[in-house]
Parts: structure tokens; C-alpha cells; sequence
């Protein structure tokens, strides 16, 4: 597992929350899952790929896009990526909403950033979820 994995691991075991990891030769990843108000659920992926503590965090599949809707999309996602600094919202090749963060810079407290950064893209991503369901229903 990459070091920047690692840690976030290890700051997840002392913040006693469950998670998945998932490793291969070109990058480590560690994956955490949970219930929220609006959305279902939200599963948020940490992702390295080298030893540099360079870290992105992926919450794939907010919604799915009907091919009809795909049109009306990228307005909300552009309101949402206007309202939400660092956070991205993209609409993907397989025509799904997804949230995007990577951590801008190698910094010595990646596990704690990361914790942070989980926080951040539950509360968002729940907040989204009836604006892109509105989206969808429109």
C-alpha cells in the first residue's frame, strides 16, 4: 500500500470507522461507506498512485443520467460546482454524477486532511442529491 493510503488507514482505525482497501502495482486505494439524510448512501474512494502523498477522493455515482436528461445536466452541475469550493461535480462517460476532491498539495497530516476531506464530501454530496434528483425529474 502506498504511504499516503496508509496513513489515512491508520487515522480511520483511531477514528474507529470501517473501510475497504484495495491495492494493485500502479495504486493503493481505501474506501469508506455511509448513510446519509437525503442520498442513500455515499461511498467515498482515497486514491494514490506514489509515495508523494498525492491523494484524490472519488464519490462515484450520485445519480445515474438518463440519456433523454444528459442535456440538462451540466447547468446544475455547474450551479453546484459554483457553490462548492474544492469540490467537483462531473458527469462521467457513463452518464453518472460524480464527486471529485484531490488534495491540492503534499501535506504532512494527510490522514487527518483526508478525514476532513470525507466530512466535507458526505455533507456535500447529501446536500446535492435533491438538487440532481430535481435535475433528473425536470
Amino acid at each position: 500500500m502506498f504511504i499516503a493510503t496508509q496513513v489515512i488507514a491508520d487515522y480511520l482505525d483511531a477514528e474507529d470507522i470501517k473501510y475497504s482497501v484495495n491495492e494493485s502495482e500502479r495504486a493503493s486505494s481505501v474506501g469508506v461507506r455511509f448513510q446519509c439524510d437525503n442520498l442513500p448512501s455515499i461511498g467515498v474512494i482515497f486514491f494514490s498512485n506514489s509515495d508523494d502523498n498525492d491523494v484524490s477522493a472519488r464519490a462515484f455515482s450520485l445519480v445515474h443520467v438518463p440519456e433523454d436528461k444528459v442535456s440538462s445536466m451540466p447547468a446544475t452541475l455547474n450551479e453546484l460546482n459554483k457553490s462548492f469550493r474544492f469540490a467537483k461535480f462531473v458527469l462521467d462517460e457513463d452518464n453518472d454524477v460524480n464527486l471529485e476532491f484531490d488534495i491540492p498539495l503534499k501535506t504532512p497530516n494527510v490522514g487527518e486532511v483526508a478525514y476532513e476531506i470525507l466530512q466535507y464530501m458526505v455533507q456535500i454530496g447529501d446536500h446535492a442529491y435533491p438538487l440532481l434528483m430535481k435535475a433528473l425529474q425536470s
